[in-house]
């Protein structure tokens, strides 16, 4: 799962809700990582937060698509317009979810394309298998000498 945007707005409302799943979070702010991120996965699922500039949103789009073909891709916090609907469709979006946009909506979709995104990998046999990134505590516990003294102590 990619969560693309250029503030860390949906971040904080998107991971605690998905730690649990069987999915691994990459957090990307430009068009170069999204394109990495998603890249070698045969289904990856995309959340593009809009931001204030609509062609970076639509740039950001199309770059998913070009990406990976199967990529499900939600579009949220987009203007209330048919036009950014229309094109943002034509480019390659999934769904979009026009403003205001509730962290529930959000994980309803989401619920159902891991679901889904399992069974298309699972079909096509193949995907890459990458590492997990570090989540962002582990820098704080793992590169910090006083918590092992302390555990240390404590034992």
């Amino acid at each position: 799962m990619i969560l693309h945007e250029r503030l860390s707005k949906w971040s904080a409302q998107v991971r605690p809700r998905v730690v649990s799943w069987p999915v691994r979070l990459k957090e990307t702010r430009s068009l170069d990582e999204l394109t990495a991120a998603a890249s070698g996965h045969v289904c990856p699922i995309v959340i593009i937060a809009g931001s204030g500039a609509l062609g970076q949103t639509l740039e950001s789009v199309a770059e998913a698509r070009r990406a990976s073909a199967g990529a499900m891709i939600l579009v949220v916090d987009a203007p209330d317009s048919a036009e950014f609907l229309l094109v943002a469709i034509e480019l390659g979006a999934s769904h979009v979810l026009a403003r205001p946009v509730l962290p529930p909506q959000i994980m309803t979709w989401l619920e159902r394309w891991v679901a889904l995104a399992q069974l298309r990998t699972e079909a096509s046999g193949w995907s890459l298998d990458r590492a997990p990134e570090p989540e962002p505590w582990e820098a704080l516990i793992l590169g910090d000498p006083a918590f092992y003294s302390t555990i240390q102590a404590l034992s």
